[in-house]
């Protein structure tokens, strides 16, 4: 499923809303710096919130921003990182979401999937690898409250 990210204006994060969130993403990327340095910059970042308030939109801005190579607090939107992000093709983004509970159902409500163990087991074998592209690697995993026991069971130490 594409979800393209829009181009914002110079500066900005195509965002609407969420200014505390952003300002402290934007730190952590601030104190990331150009070399790589992680001083502030966590390992797992954790976003919260109702439906449809923009929770996936500002994890894949964040994501975009992490992956980029000029580095800074915004994505720059022209570099080959930026470029392949935007595409749905970048090798050091994986964006995990909820399938459907048995071969046989369509997933039309993400809220009526789950993560199921084989994504686990992808995710796994993912993290082990050294970025393609650039010096970080980000994983994105959509309504997590959504995992099944053998999903959660196979990322718990992974995620620590």
């Amino acid at each position: 499923m594409t979800m393209a990210i829009p181009t914002p204006e110079a500066g900005r994060w195509p965002v609407f809303g969420h200014e505390w969130a952003i300002q402290r993403l934007k730190r952590a990327l601030n104190s990331a710096g150009s070399n790589g340095r992680t001083a502030r910059l966590s390992h797992a970042y954790l976003f919260l919130g109702p439906a449809q308030v923009g929770k996936t939109t500002l994890a894949r801005a964040f994501a975009m921003a992490l992956l980029c190579t000029h580095g800074g607090e915004t994505p720059c939107h022209t570099c080959r990182s930026c470029r392949l992000f935007a595409q749905d093709s970048h090798p050091d983004f994986r964006f995990f979401q909820p399938m459907a509970k048995s071969d046989k159902e369509l997933v039309v409500d993400r809220q009526k999937g789950e993560l199921r163990g084989e994504q686990a087991e992808g995710l796994i074998r993912d993290v082990a690898l050294k970025p393609m592209e650039g010096r970080r690697k980000v994983f994105l995993i959509q309504d997590m409250q959504n995992a099944n026991a053998t999903f959660a069971n196979k990322i718990l130490k992974t995620l620590e």
